[in-house]
């Protein structure tokens, strides 16, 4: 994680398998919370943080997952290695899922991840109308946000993948959500929810989304 110290809380329930949720931008680890009661009723610890650049972790810029995937890992193996959690379930939130996606696709991504939840996956956040975005935040930090597609590399992902997707979504569009769909070559389920923009979905649905 190109050594940024990264805050997160973690909640012990006593299991073996945690839960780690990332948020979306402009999100902190408060915003996880919500998130994390199905988990643990689930029988899940609980591991909510802050992205880099976000809430109490260092970093300046946020890289809309193109560097956050290492931090996925690294998170994961914290709750593995030093946590003592033999399994992980990773829930990702908007750009949070893509850094799970872009994560789930590299060769050291580890085998004790048993699954990834995506709600509200940003596939179509790279669109021509944000060129200009695009190219002052590759020139302001680097950045390649379109090499970083999630639509590009799902293929390689072999975690069992939750999707978690919106029909009102205006920002991830559905036709895109199927489209990531069909070229995950993993175990998968899509659940479709008729209410809720976005990362708005458990508010909206939440027997379903539970």
């Amino acid at each position: 994680n190109e050594g940024l110290k990264l805050a997160g809380e973690y909640f012990d329930f006593g299991h073996k398998r945690c839960a780690i949720i990332f948020p979306g931008r402009t999100e902190s680890l408060y915003y996880s919370y919500y998130f994390a009661q199905p988990y643990a009723e689930a029988g899940c610890n609980i591991l909510v943080v802050d992205s880099r650049a976000h809430g109490l972790s260092e970093g300046k810029y946020n890289y809309c997952s193109t560097r956050e995937w290492s931090d996925v890992i690294a998170w994961s193996r914290f709750a593995h290695d030093q946590l003592g959690c033999s399994d992980v379930v990773l829930h990702g939130i908007c750009v949070g899922g893509a850094a799970v996606v872009l994560a789930a696709a590299k060769p050291d991504f580890p085998a004790y991840v048993s699954r990834n939840d995506l709600a509200g996956k940003p596939d179509n956040f790279w669109q021509p109308d944000i060129d200009r975005e695009a190219i002052l935040a590759r020139l302001e930090s680097g950045m390649k946000i379109r090499e970083a597609r999630p639509i590009r590399v799902i293929g390689k992902v072999k975690t069992p993948i939750l999707f978690l997707h919106g029909r009102k979504d205006a920002f991830s569009l559905p036709q895109r959500a199927e489209e990531l769909y069909a070229a995950c070559n993993a175990p998968k389920e899509l659940v479709w929810m008729d209410e809720g923009s976005h990362s708005h979905l458990r508010i909206n649905n939440q027997e379903l989304y539970d």
